[in-house]
């Protein structure tokens, strides 16, 4: 079978290392098994290849022994566990394997954000909701381990004005947002246009940053008299501010309280005439 080599795949064996595990995440139908099939393809040294969602395959680490995973991989030194999450108590069984079996190498895959720190945004108000507080925090932390959502923190260096407590929130797929909001109408028929391009833009930019393995901060930036700027990055020292303008006629300038905190930003207007640079 003839595979189309996506970028991140040098990177992702560059990581898969003697002792180390490897983990993949991604929503599901990305491509992720297709993914691994494709190293498999480059790969000669016997290889275990499981599936978490597999009754048989959880039977298996069931009894969490060294013996029970020396003979479970009968001298193969890469296992493979596609959907791993669906293991209970996964990461103690890999732990106890690359700590104690000399050269194995792991790759794991999950469509949901497992035994990484959780983290949950500040809760939409639960009165607008008819739920309290806490319920739309565990909603948006759920959403977020599944890459349905994600969150971005607001910027500030202790000035006043500006609003740090606040969270946004995006869509990793405006057609699921489209569903949500029933509204699947052309372009020319929306009068959310302005809304889809930031949320495109943003998910395109982080899966960007995430490919180039870019080390960088991100955020939005507002303040109390409802100055704004929709993307803010920290990174190489520097601050880079961005807005999102669907008509390629307009070209704000950066909001004078951003100037005068911060006069050695850049600050950049991508619209659909000059993005495509920044998130390819």
């Amino acid at each position: 079978m003839e595979f189309l080599r996506r970028s991140i795949q040098p990177i992702l064996q560059e990581y898969l290392l003697p002792n180390k595990v490897v983990v993949l995440l991604g929503p599901r139908r990305v491509g992720k098994t297709v993914l691994i099939r494709q190293v498999l393809s480059e790969i000669t040294e016997p290889v275990l290849l499981l599936n978490g969602e597999d009754l048989n395959t959880r039977e298996l680490f069931k009894r969490r022994s060294l013996p029970n995973f020396v003979q479970l991989l009968d001298g193969k030194k890469m296992l493979i566990i596609d959907e791993a999450q669906k293991i209970p108590d996964i990461g103690y069984a890999l732990k106890l394997m690359i700590d104690e079996i000399e050269g194995l190498r792991i790759l794991i895959t999950g469509s949901s954000a497992f035994d990484v720190e959780n983290y949950a945004g500040e809760p939409l108000a639960g009165r607008q909701l008819g739920m309290s507080g806490n319920t739309v925090s565990r909603y948006l932390d759920l959403l977020s381990k599944v890459f349905v959502i994600h969150r971005v923190g607001g910027f500030s260096r202790n000035l006043r004005k500006e609003v740090t407590k606040s969270s946004k929130w995006y869509f990793f797929d405006n057609g699921i947002r489209n569903i949500l909001a029933a509204n699947l109408n052309s372009i020319e028929l929306r009068n959310d246009i302005g809304q889809l391009w930031e949320n495109y833009m943003i998910s395109e930019r982080i899966k960007f940053q995430q490919y180039t393995g870019m080390i960088v901060n991100n955020y939005f930036w507002r303040t109390y008299d409802q100055q704004e700027i929709n993307w803010i990055e920290e990174r190489g020292g520097r601050l880079y501010g961005y807005e999102f303008k669907w008509n390629e006629k307009k070209h704000p300038k950066a909001p004078g309280g951003w100037r005068q905190a911060y006069p050695d930003a850049a600050y950049t207007v991508l619209t659909p005439e000059n993005y495509a640079g920044w998130v390819k």
